[in-house]
C-alpha cells in the first residue's frame, strides 16, 4: 500500500503489497483511545500503548543508533522527533511526516508474509532507518524556502523535497535502510527479480512512469523497485557523499520539479541518463539469466497480478487466492488439465485457503474489530455458506487436516501463525463444542519470526519457516506439541513456503540463495538438498500433486505471478552452498533505558505553520486573515482555524473546529463560526443602506464509526446553537429601520443523519461497482422565543446503486443510479438547490482550488442554482467505461496519466415550492408549481496524478438540456470541467 499525501506527506516503508483487498481501505491512524506512554530521548519522543514499552525501547535505541549515523552523512533535522509504536493493523508498515513536525509511525508487526521485506538482519533497525531516513531528507529545507518557514512556520507547500516523485523519496530511503543495516531491499533479490522479470516480458516502464500512482503492476511498489535501484546505481558510481550534495542542492533550488538539473548538479549525470545505463544493465543481466537451462513449465494462469498460496484439491484441480485488479481480491479454482480458472468466493485479503475436508475450507483474511483496528481472523467456508471461527485472535497462514474424533466423527485440528506484539509465533487450533481452543506450539520474541506452517500427510508432524536475528532463516520440522525435531535448508538467505512431499520424505520449500528464487528439495531423513526447479524469473512456492507427479508452482513474470506446472522429479542440481547475500554485520540490539513518562498530546498538538486566507464577502470585498491547524501525534486531537478580517466594515469571521477521537467510539466534534451577510433596505427617503447580519454558531456533534472491509456505516447525532444579531452605521439606523432588528435571536438545532455502504473498488476500476451507497439526515430548527411558531423540520435521503458488467477492457463496465429526496416545511430558511455538476474541490495552492464539490440535485449544463425551493427530487444515470492506462507522465514534469474512462449520462432534478403554501422567507404565496430539468451528455475522464503521486479524476464534459430548456440559458451545450467521481 503506497499513501502519499502531499500537503501532508506520507510515506510507506514497509510495503505489504499482497494485502490488495483490505489494506487499500487502511489509513495511517493509530488507536487514539489506548493508553499511551511515552519515552524521552535526546533525539525522540517515543509514544506507545499499553504492552508495547519492551519493543518501544528497542525502536529508541535503534533510532538513536540510526539518527547518529544518518547525522554523520546528512544535515540534522530540526527538533525533537516523534516516534509511534502501535500494534493494531496486521501489516508490516511504517509512515512518515515531516508536516506539521517530524512524525514517524511504524507498526509492531514483523514480516511474516511479503518476501520483498524479509532480507532483513532486525526488522525494527529495518523500519525504523527507512523512516528517519525520510525525516533526515524531507526535513531539509535552505535559501528561500528557509526563509519563508521563519515567516509561515512549517507550512506544507515549504518543503521543497514533498515536491519530489515517491521514487526519488522511497529510493533514497530504501538505499540509507540497507547501508545503515547491512540488508534490506538494496542488499536482497526481490527488487531485481521485478526489474529482470519486466525486463524479459518488455515490460520495464519509462522513467516518468515511476509513479506511485500507477496501475500498472506491480502498483505502488513500481517506485520503490526502481527508484531503489537507481538511487543505489547512483550513491556506487558516485559515491555515497553524492547523496547529501543532491539533497543539499535540492532543498535550496527555487523551482523544485528540476530533477535532473539538480542531479547534473549533484552526480555529474542526469537521472534520464542514469536510468537508461540501468536499464541497460538490467537488459544485460536478464539475458545472461535467461540462457541457463530452466525448469519446463506449463503454464496455468495468464492474468498476472497477485496469484499465491497454491493447494491442491486433488490430482487434476488447484486453488489459489488471486486479485487481478479487475475484481476484488478472491478464492480461485484452475483445472490443470484445461487451464480453465473459476472463480469461487470473494476474500479480504488473498491468505491461505486450506482445504479440511471434500465440501469445506478454511482460511483467513482481515476484518475490522473497531474502527482503528484490522487483523486476521480464520473463516471456514462450507458448502457456500462462511462461519467466522475466531474474533480477534490474529491468526493466518493456517493449514488444516481432519483427525478422528469420536466414533463417526471427525474434528479440525488447524496450525497457524499467530500475531503477538513485535513477533509471532506458531499455534495449533481445535475446537471442542464450537469454540476455538488455541495453544501456543513455540514462544514469542521479536527476535524469531515464525511463518506458513504445515502438517505432514500423517498429521504427526509440522514444517514452518524459522527466521532468526541476523538473518538467518530455515525451515524447521516440529512435532505436535511444539518440539523441533530438526531443521534444514538454514542459510543467510530468504527461505519460505515449505511443504510436503506426497509420502513425507522431504519437504519442498523455494530459496533465493543463489541470488534468484528456485525450488529446493530436502530429504527429511538426511538433510540432503538439491534444486530441483528454476526459471529466469523466479519461482515462489512448491506443491507437489497428491500423486506425486506433478510439482505446481508460482513463477514471477513481468506483469506479476503465474501459477505452472513442472514434473515433480524435475531436474536435480546440487544446492549452490556459497552465499549470494552479504553477510550479517551482527550488530548488538540496541535498546534504550529512558524514563517513561504519560503521554502529553500538548508538544505535537500546537500549531506550527500559518496560511495566508483571502477570501470575498456577499458583497465582493476582500477579507484577509489566515488558515492554521494541529494534530497531535496518536490523532487523539485535532484542530482547524480559519479566522479573516474584513477592513471596510470591521466584520471579523472565523470558523474552529475541533476532533476528539479519546474514546475511540463514537467520535466527538465541535465547531464554532462567525460569519456576516448583508441586506439593502429602501428607507423613507428613497435612500439604501445596508444592514450587517452577524451569524454565530456552536455545535457539538457525536459520530459513531462501523467499518469493515466490505462494508461500512456510520451514525451521527448532535445539536448546534446559532445566534444572529444586526448592525447598521450608523448604529441609531437599526431602531429607524426596524425595531426587531436591535435584539438578538437564538436558533437551537437538533440534527442526526446516518449512512451505509457496501460497494467495491477494485485496483483498476474507473468506477464503484456491484454494491448500494445510502445516507440520510434530519434536523430541527427554532427560534427560542416561539419554538411552536418558528420550528422548522427536514429530511434529505439519497441512494446510489452500481452494478459491473465483465465486457472488454482493462476494467468492468458499470452502470451507475442515483436518486435524492428532500423536503422542509415552510418555516425553513435555507432552500435545496437543483442544478449544476457535482464532484469534488482540489486544492492546488494556498487559496486556489478547482471543482465545484458535492450537490445533491446536480443537473450537468444547467447554472447551479437554477432552481431553488423547500422540496426537491433528483436523479442521474450513467454508463462508465474503460478507454485506456496510459501509465505515463510528461517527461521530468510533476504529472502523471494514469486512467482514461468515457461515460454518457442523463441527468433530471427539481426544487420547488408547493403550491398552496403560505408566503414565507424562501417561497411566494401559494409557491411554484415544479418544473422538471433535465440534461444528457457524455464525459470523457482523466485520472492524473498530481505532482508525480497523487491522483485525481479531471472530467471533461459536454451537457445539453431535454427538459426545463428555460432554465438553462441561451446556448444549447454547455461544456465544463469537473473534479472528482460524480456519484
Amino acid at each position: 500500500m503506497v499513501v502519499l499525501l502531499r500537503a501532508l506527506r506520507t510515506t510507506h516503508a514497509l510495503l505489504l503489497f499482497a494485502a490488495l483487498g483490505a489494506t487499500a481501505r487502511l489509513v495511517a491512524q493509530v488507536a487514539p483511545d489506548q493508553h499511551w506512554q511515552t519515552l524521552k530521548t535526546v533525539h525522540f519522543r517515543v509514544h506507545f500503548s499499553t504492552g508495547l514499552e519492551p519493543i518501544a525501547r528497542r525502536a529508541a535505541g535503534s533510532a538513536e543508533r540510526s539518527y547518529s549515523r544518518l547525522a554523520r552523512e546528512l544535515h540534522e533535522p530540526r527538533g525533537p522527533i516523534d516516534l509511534v509504536v502501535a500494534d493494531n493493523l496486521d501489516i508490516s508498515n511504517g509512515t512518515t511526516t515531516s508536516f506539521p513536525t517530524n512524525r514517524i509511525t511504524i507498526w509492531a508487526r514483523p514480516t511474516v508474509d511479503a518476501s520483498t521485506l524479509k532480507f532483513i538482519d532486525d526488522w525494527i533497525d529495518l523500519v525504523v532507518s527507512h523512516e528517519l531516513a525520510h525525516v533526515f531528507h524531507l526535513d531539509r529545507t535552505r535559501g528561500w524556502w528557509r526563509a519563508a518557514q521563519y515567516i509561515f512556520g512549517r507550512n506544507p507547500f515549504l518543503f521543497p523535497a514533498l515536491y519530489e516523485p515517491s521514487w526519488l523519496v522511497e529510493g533514497i530511503a530504501v538505499h540509507y535502510e540497507t547501508a545503515l543495516t547491512g540488508a534490506g531491499r538494496d542488499a536482497g533479490n526481490d527488487f531485481a527479480l521485478v526489474a529482470r522479470a519486466q525486463s524479459l516480458d518488455h515490460l520495464t516502464p519509462a522513467l516518468n512512469a515511476l509513479s506511485a500512482a500507477t496501475l500498472s503492476y506491480p502498483l505502488g511498489n513500481t517506485a520503490y523497485v526502481y527508484g531503489s535501484l537507481l538511487v543505489e546505481q547512483m550513491a556506487n558510481a558516485h559515491g555515497d557523499s553524492s547523496l547529501r550534495r543532491f539533497i543539499e542542492t535540492s532543498s535550496a533550488r527555487t523551482i523544485p520539479f528540476l530533477l535532473n538539473t539538480n542531479a547534473k548538479d549533484a552526480f555529474g549525470e542526469t537521472f534520464s541518463a542514469a536510468y537508461r545505463h540501468l536499464n541497460d544493465s538490467i537488459a544485460a543481466n536478464a539475458l545472461r539469466v535467461s540462457q541457463h537451462p530452466n525448469a519446463r513449465l506449463r503454464p496455468l494462469t495468464a492474468s498476472g497480478w497477485l496469484a499465491e498460496n497454491i493447494r491442491w484439491t486433488d490430482n487434476a484441480h488447484l486453488i489459489y487466492g488471486a486479485n487481478d485488479g479487475r475484481d476484488v481480491s478472491g478464492l480461485y479454482e484452475v483445472d490443470t488439465k484445461t487451464a480453465k480458472s473459476t472463480r469461487l468466493g470473494r476474500r479480504n485479503t488473498i491468505d491461505v485457503s486450506s482445504p479440511s475436508s471434500p465440501t469445506s475450507r478454511i482460511f483467513a483474511q482481515q476484518e475490522f474489530t473497531d474502527p482503528y483496528t484490522i487483523v486476521n481472523d480464520l473463516y471456514e467456508e462450507r458448502d457456500g455458506e462462511t462461519t467466522r471461527l475466531t474474533n480477534g485472535s490474529r491468526l493466518m497462514q493456517p493449514d488444516a487436516r481432519v483427525r478422528p474424533a469420536a466414533p463417526g466423527n471427525t474434528q479440525r485440528d488447524i496450525v497457524a501463525i499467530q500475531i503477538e506484539p513485535a513477533s509471532s509465533r506458531l499455534v495449533r487450533i481445535r475446537f471442542d463444542n464450537g469454540t476455538p481452543d488455541i495453544k501456543p506450539l513455540t514462544t514469542s520474541t521479536p527476535d524469531t519470526v515464525w511463518s506458513t506452517p504445515r502438517w505432514s500427510h500423517d498429521g504427526t508432524r509440522i514444517a514452518a519457516t524459522r527466521w532468526t536475528h541476523g538473518g538467518i532463516t530455515e525451515i524447521a520440522i516440529l512435532d505436535t506439541t511444539g518440539r523441533v525435531l530438526r531443521t534444514l535448508g538454514r542459510s543467510r538467505a530468504v527461505n519460505g513456503t515449505p511443504s510436503w512431499s506426497h509420502d513425507d520424505s522431504a519437504i519442498l520449500f523455494t530459496s533465493d540463495r543463489t541470488g534468484s528464487y528456485a525450488v529446493y528439495r530436502a530429504t527429511v531423513a538426511t538433510g540432503r538438498l538439491e534444486r530441483i526447479a528454476e526459471s529466469a524469473t523466479g519461482l515462489l512456492e512448491a506443491e507437489e500433486s497428491p500423486d506425486g507427479s506433478q510439482l505446481a508452482t508460482v513463477e514471477y513474470r513481468g506483469n506479476g505471478n503465474h501459477l505452472a506446472l513442472v514434473s515433480a522429479t524435475g531436474n536435480p542440481q546440487p544446492a549452490d552452498t556459497p552465499p549470494a547475500l552479504p553477510p550479517s554485520r551482527n550488530e548488538p540490539i540496541a535498546t534504550s533505558d529512558a524514563p517513561r513518562s504519560s503521554y502529553n498530546p500538548l508538544p505535537s498538538l500546537l500549531p506550527r505553520y500559518w496560511l495566508p486566507a483571502i477570501e470575498y464577502t456577499d458583497r465582493n470585498r476582500p477579507m484577509y486573515g489566515l488558515i492554521t491547524s494541529g494534530r497531535d501525534v496518536i490523532g487523539r486531537h485535532s484542530f482547524q482555524l480559519q479566522a479573516t478580517y474584513e477592513p471596510a466594515h470591521a466584520e471579523p469571521s472565523a470558523t474552529f473546529t475541533y476532533q476528539y477521537a479519546g474514546l475511540g467510539n463514537p467520535v466527538v466534534g465541535a465547531s464554532a463560526i462567525e460569519e456576516w451577510d448583508h441586506l439593502s433596505v429602501r428607507l423613507k427617503d428613497n435612500s439604501i443602506a445596508t444592514i450587517s447580519r452577524r451569524k454565530r454558531f456552536a455545535s457539538l456533534s457525536l459520530t459513531a464509526l462501523r467499518p469493515r472491509v466490505r462494508n461500512n456505516a456510520f451514525a451521527s447525532v448532535g445539536a448546534q446553537m446559532e445566534w444572529r444579531d444586526f448592525r447598521t452605521d450608523p448604529t441609531d439606523l437599526l431602531a429607524r429601520i426596524d425595531s426587531s432588528l436591535t435584539r438578538e435571536y437564538t436558533y437551537p438545532t437538533f440534527f442526526v443523519s446516518a449512512g451505509w455502504s457496501n460497494v467495491r473498488f477494485p485496483a483498476l476500476a474507473v468506477s464503484y461497482e456491484d454494491g448500494l451507497q445510502l445516507s440520510a439526515s434530519a434536523a430541527q430548527r427554532f427560534r427560542n422565543d416561539n419554538p411552536s411558531a418558528t420550528r422548522s423540520n427536514s429530511v434529505v435521503a439519497t441512494g446510489s446503486a452500481y452494478k459491473s458488467l465483465n465486457l472488454a477492457g482493462f476494467a468492468h463496465h458499470v452502470i451507475a443510479l442515483r436518486a435524492a429526496a428532500a423536503w422542509e416545511d415552510e418555516k425553513a430558511t435555507a432552500e435545496f438547490k437543483a442544478g449544476g455538476a457535482s464532484g469534488s474541490i482540489l486544492s492546488i495552492a494556498p487559496g486556489v482550488t478547482l471543482g465545484d464539490g458535492r450537490r445533491t440535485f446536480p443537473v450537468r449544463g444547467f447554472p447551479s442554482s437554477a432552481q431553488t425551493g423547500i422540496q426537491a427530487l433528483g436523479g442521474s444515470v450513467e454508463y462508465r467505461a474503460p478507454i485506456a492506462l496510459p501509465a505515463s507522465g510528461l517527461g521530468m514534469l510533476p504529472l502523471f496519466f494514469q486512467r482514461v474512462s468515457a461515460s454518457v449520462f442523463g441527468d433530471a432534478a427539481t426544487a420547488w415550492c408547493p403550491t398552496g403554501a403560505p408566503a414565507s422567507i424562501l417561497c411566494p404565496a401559494n409557491g411554484y408549481p415544479q418544473a422538471w430539468m433535465a440534461s444528457t451528455g457524455a464525459e470523457i475522464s482523466l485520472d492524473a496524478a498530481y505532482e508525480y503521486d497523487v491522483p485525481y479524476r479531471f472530467r471533461l464534459g459536454a451537457a445539453t438540456p431535454i427538459a426545463g430548456r428555460s432554465y438553462f440559458g441561451k446556448s444549447s451545450i454547455v461544456a465544463y470541467l469537473g473534479i472528482g467521481i460524480a456519484f
